[in-house]
């Protein structure tokens, strides 16, 4: 599978710019149930096909085929590093963030028996 990435990122891009690019697209997409399932991650699959549909059209406005080449392989790279699990949990969510707000890790409340909670931090809270 990886082989396939690498080799796929080579291609022509004279002229054809929207071919490597819905190629990856297509990739991306065929490979979210299992990156989904290899990081334990509860997103609804179709959730995570419009987060990277957004990030594809965050770079719409691209028409310099040197550009888009850079960009296409970029994003080989990044499917190739999440599927051999080169990425940790976090960093995947950094990228599916959902549209409500960036996900984060859920935190304890911070420890309010310490001086500065008792003194200071009562303003700030």
């Amino acid at each position: 599978m990886a082989s396939n990435l690498l080799l796929k990122s080579g291609g022509a891009f004279a002229g054809q710019s929207k071919a490597p690019i819905m190629d990856l697209y297509r990739s991306i997409c065929r490979e979210i149930p299992r990156v989904l399932t290899i990081y334990d991650v509860d997103i609804d699959p179709a959730l995570a096909r419009r987060k990277v549909n957004l990030l594809f059209r965050k770079h719409a406005d691209v028409k310099d085929d040197d550009v888009i080449q850079i960009l296409v392989s970029k994003g080989y790279m990044e499917l190739e590093e999440t599927v051999l699990q080169y990425k940790q949990k976090t960093h995947l969510m950094r990228i599916l963030g959902t549209e409500q707000g960036e996900y984060r890790v859920p935190q304890a409340p911070p420890q309010q028996s310490n001086f500065f909670f008792k003194n200071i931090g009562k303003k700030y809270i």
